[in-house]
């Protein structure tokens, strides 16, 4: 009321309001009369067109100034007034100002849409459209939208300054690897490599044996480390540990042997600088890789490892570390079999997790799918559909599209089979293939489809076999079958998948 007013030019605003209320022209809100608006869109319309272009401008200026000066805090309601009176430059600062205020109270989603509105409209010289673009590509990608997110850092790093083009590269490849889009992330991710002095091989023999060359020297080399402080360090090679971290851990799911060969190149890399939390944050990373390719007779070697790391982490003093090794432990737990286990440390983890880094999406999304399957393989499937729903409404409501693909269409699609929607179960995964774009790729998301699909066949009756065998040669060649869980899940289904079969046929015959 009081920014029409000002606006309007109006001393008395109660009176004036009283006046059109009585002739049933506006209303105001249900907290009372701070909000106020036309009673009929038709009041609105017929107002609008009896103005000139002109004054609806100035009108539109008037609201806009109102506002600064009335609610000097409320930037984005100045925004659409400012460019319907053609002050774009001026609408560009009021969306950068209140992008800020969103990202502070993590409105991610809405951040990065105002980000967005700030470099369409602003006259902005190339340092500071790359600084939104930053910006704008941090939010994108705490709301889940990889995709958007690695293409906004691909556009800011030839306006970033010398010095900031590695992160920002790191920063593009880590979204598209974890968007799954591997060709394109491993493009990426030797083009990052080789700037540090490292060549990933040409193809998955070549990686074998190098991977083999760099667990020898690990195991010459031992866990040892001196603890240096970061600022002790040059900021170049931290970079570095952190660009092998992003693609070490991008490759985890994509590429298991180009991966665990980066994880090698990191852990070495961070133990011989001694960083601390650069340190654990590669013991944690080692902990999963360990237990996804090393099967059940890495078990007491993962034990040891996490707790060495868990040490290092009190050690060092900061809580997150320590959360991030249970994560890492939890994980290793859920593919050594010990889902129980594994649930019950994600539980407990996962509230701490939020607490210390709520920005880390990803690690928090993952923990949570992970958490779901672990409940699935353990039996407890009123809590997967429990947890299902309430992480996927959660996920809407921020705007998650990573967190939504993989709850929609990943191991907990099963929701809606348990809940007796086959039909809902089948469109959930074929709207998240539609969403994420045919890559041309078989890979993790791939896998997760031709599981959940051939779930969906199996439960209504229809043959998966013709599905399975159709996906067999691609699965072979994307060298997924190397993680256990992956090939004791393909196997689990390719079996009832078989019994389905024969079920079929025995009912059939004569």
């Amino acid at each position: 009321l009081a920014v029409a007013a000002r606006a309007a030019g109006v001393d008395d605003a109660v009176a004036a309001l009283v006046t059109l209320r009585g002739r049933r022209l506006v209303r105001t809100g249900a907290e009372g009369v701070d909000d106020l608006e036309p009673i009929h869109d038709r009041i609105r319309a017929a107002a609008v067109a009896t103005q000139s272009p002109e004054a609806l401008r100035a009108c539109h200026l008037a609201l806009a100034e109102a506002y600064r000066a009335t609610a000097p805090d409320a930037h984005e309601r100045q925004i659409d007034h400012l460019l319907a009176a053609g002050r774009e430059p001026e609408a560009a600062d009021a969306a950068a100002t209140a992008a800020v205020a969103a990202e502070r109270v993590l409105a991610f989603q809405r951040a990065a849409d105002l980000y967005g509105m700030a470099l369409a409209h602003g006259a902005i010289d190339d340092a500071r459209r790359g600084e939104l673009l930053v910006a704008r590509a941090r939010t994108l990608s705490f709301a889940g939208r990889l995709i958007e997110a690695a293409a906004e850092y691909g556009r800011a790093i030839p306006l970033a300054p010398e010095s900031q083009r590695l992160e920002l590269a790191r920063q593009r490849t880590e979204q598209t690897l974890r968007a799954g889009r591997l060709v394109e992330g491993l493009e990426q991710a030797r083009a990052l490599l080789a700037q540090l002095g490292y060549r990933l091989p040409a193809n998955a023999r070549a990686g074998m044996w190098a991977l083999i060359r760099q667990r020898v020297l690990l195991r010459l080399r031992g866990l040892r480390t001196r603890p240096v402080a970061p600022e002790d360090i040059r900021p170049e090679q931290l970079a570095a540990i952190d660009a092998l971290w992003s693609v070490a851990a991008g490759l985890s799911f994509a590429n298991p042997v180009f991966g665990r060969l980066v994880q090698m190149w990191h852990l070495r890399a961070a133990l011989r600088l001694g960083e601390p939390s650069r340190v654990v944050t590669a013991l944690s990373l080692e902990v999963g890789y360990l237990a996804s390719t090393g099967g059940l007779r890495e078990r007491d070697r993962v034990a040891r490892l996490a707790e060495r790391s868990r040490l290092l982490a009190a050690r060092h003093g900061d809580p997150y570390l320590v959360d991030l090794i249970d994560c890492g432990l939890a994980f290793a737990e859920f593919m050594f079999g010990d889902f129980d286990t594994s649930r019950a440390r994600f539980e407990a983890v996962l509230p701490q997790l939020r607490h210390h880094r709520t920005g880390d999406r990803w690690q928090l999304d993952l923990s949570e799918i992970f958490l779901l399957a672990g409940a699935y393989y353990a039996g407890n499937l009123g809590q997967v559909v429990e947890l299902t729903l309430r992480f996927l409404a959660d996920a809407n409501h921020r705007g998650d599209v990573y967190s939504q693909h993989g709850l929609r269409a990943w191991r907990s699609n099963v929701v809606w089979l348990i809940l007796d929607r086959p039909d809902e179960a089948r469109r959930h995964v074929r709207e998240v293939a539609e969403e994420r774009g045919d890559t041309g790729e078989f890979h993790v998301n791939e896998w997760y489809a031709m599981v959940a699909e051939a779930q969906v066949d199996l439960y209504t009756g229809v043959d998966a076999q013709p599905r399975l065998d159709v996906a067999a040669e691609p699965l072979r060649r994307s060298q997924l079958l190397r993680l256990g869980a992956i090939r004791i899940e393909t196997a689990f289904l390719e079996a009832r998948a078989a019994l389905a079969a024969a079920h079929a046929d025995a009912a059939a015959a004569p």
